[in-house]
């Protein structure tokens, strides 16, 4: 992979001269994201870098098993003692952190690694390569720059993303790179069993519950998209959280006479909404653009303000003002 060299010349200085470096997974963790940041942490913990990992959103139960993923902290730390934050698959929005986020570039240097091509740089370092499989790819090549030594814990991590970002190396972005990469990792010893039983072979019941009121409500519109529409209650009523979701809106993208499926989620006083599709001609990356949203060609998200009505299994968002 090639990276710009004064930017990396930059990147390393900045890394080596740091102490304390904040990791900010996004909200809406996934196994891309989450995997990026570890690697980078037990990374910097071998350059004897003092590594905090930090989100707004809970931790999955899926991940608990890639090393320190539960050392994971949902309060932000004094930005004072912060010399560098490492923001990995972000996009380029900062949901829930987009205030704190300027005052966090004030006091350091915002390093951002990404593959996704919305993403039009929001750190002071860019490191955006769009034609990488995940950011887990990206990451990997920036640790062996840094002389980092990737142990089995790191190569599953770093693995976690690119099986999971390429939907078990089904999607369209699975190439001969991401391919040649995934047997490097395995030997080195990443952890492939686990990352498989893991992320695709659990499903507890509670999720099974929430994916059927996703299923039960799926309709295809005269245009041809795959909708359907989960609200707070449905999270509240069968215990689960936005996290359950994952995985069901490609499940959407199988009925042959739809163009791409969209799966709208209902949070406090905002709509997500996830968009796929499998199809080489359809652009999601810009629909989503349209709501202030990004993502990839194929894969694509937004939120707007507003929550979900569903009437007869068919979903609407009524804006907050109504």
């Amino acid at each position: 992979m090639n990276f710009d060299t004064q930017t990396l010349a930059t990147l390393k200085n900045a890394i080596h001269q740091a102490q304390h470096i904040l990791l900010i997974d996004p909200v809406g963790i996934d196994g891309d994201s989450i995997g990026s940041h570890i690697a980078w942490k037990l990374g910097l913990q071998q350059l004897g870098k003092q590594a905090t990992h930090f989100s707004l959103s809970k931790l999955p139960r899926k991940y608990h098993f890639l090393r320190t993923s539960q050392e994971m902290v949902n309060e932000l730390p004094d930005f004072t003692n912060v010399d560098i934050a490492i923001l990995c698959d972000q996009g380029d929005a900062m949901h829930g952190l987009k205030e704190k986020f300027e005052r966090l570039k004030e006091n350091c240097t915002v390093i951002n690694i990404d593959h996704h091509h919305s993403n039009h740089g929001i750190g002071h370092i860019n490191i955006v390569i769009p034609e990488a499989t995940s950011s887990t790819q990206v990451t990997f090549y920036l640790l062996k720059e840094l002389g980092i030594l990737i142990t089995a814990d790191i190569a599953t991590c770093l693995l976690n993303g690119l099986y999971t970002d390429s939907g078990s190396f089904q999607h369209s972005n699975t190439s001969k790179e991401a391919l040649n990469l995934a047997s490097t990792l395995l030997k080195r010893g990443a952890n492939f069993h686990a990352i498989v039983r893991h992320n695709f072979h659990s499903m507890p019941i509670n999720k099974l519950r929430i994916w059927g009121r996703v299923l039960e409500r799926l309709h295809v519109s005269e245009e041809q998209v795959s909708v359907s529409g989960v609200t707070l209650d449905d999270f509240s009523e069968t215990n689960t959280g936005p996290d359950a979701l994952e995985g069901v809106v490609d499940f959407m993208t199988g009925i042959p006479e739809s163009k791409f499926s969209l799966l709208l989620s209902e949070r406090e006083n905002v709509v997500k909404g996830s968009l796929r599709t499998l199809r080489d001609d359809i652009d999601l990356s810009e629909l989503a653009q349209l709501f202030n949203g990004g993502g990839h060609k194929k894969a694509s998200g937004f939120a707007v303000p507003g929550a979900l009505k569903i009437i007869d299994n068919k979903v609407e968002i009524v804006p907050t003002s109504e």
